[in-house]
């Protein structure tokens, strides 16, 4: 009798097929339309604009309590952009005014991660303009 050590030739085929499979089923996880990849990219995205979205609504409670009420004359994107920058530095914020609002963009390394709007008169802050 033969004392055969090792393996066979069809055990290591069998073993290099199964860690193409697994390879395959991994790569096919980390990528794709709902890969965890594109998962971690979604959230990251909402986090900034969670985050940005708090500052602004952060910055209109500023102005009310600094001013015991709406602002008088209501707000303006000079009153906004300073309550923004004293609320969060994280970011370079932008306001421009526009009929209804305020634009208020929230930039990093000069792009522009998100955008929101707060209304002159009512410091409602939304991610759409008002029209009126």
């Amino acid at each position: 009798m033969k004392n055969n050590k090792g393996i066979t030739l069809i055990a290591l085929v069998i073993t290099i097929i199964v860690l193409l499979i697994l390879a395959g089923v991994s790569i096919a996880m980390l990528t794709g339309s709902n890969g965890i990849l594109t998962q971690a990219q979604n959230a990251t995205t909402q986090t900034v604009q969670g985050e940005v979205e708090e500052a602004c609504k952060l910055a209109v409670a500023a102005l009310i309590t600094e001013n015991q009420g709406t602002p008088s004359g209501g707000y303006t994107d000079t009153n906004v952009k300073t309550a923004l920058e004293s609320v969060n530095k994280s970011y370079t914020w932008k306001t421009t005014p526009e009929t209804n609002d305020i634009k208020v963009e929230a930039q990093e390394n000069a792009t522009t991660v998100a955008t929101y709007y707060i209304n002159k008169t009512t410091g409602a802050v939304s991610s759409t303009a008002t029209t009126e």
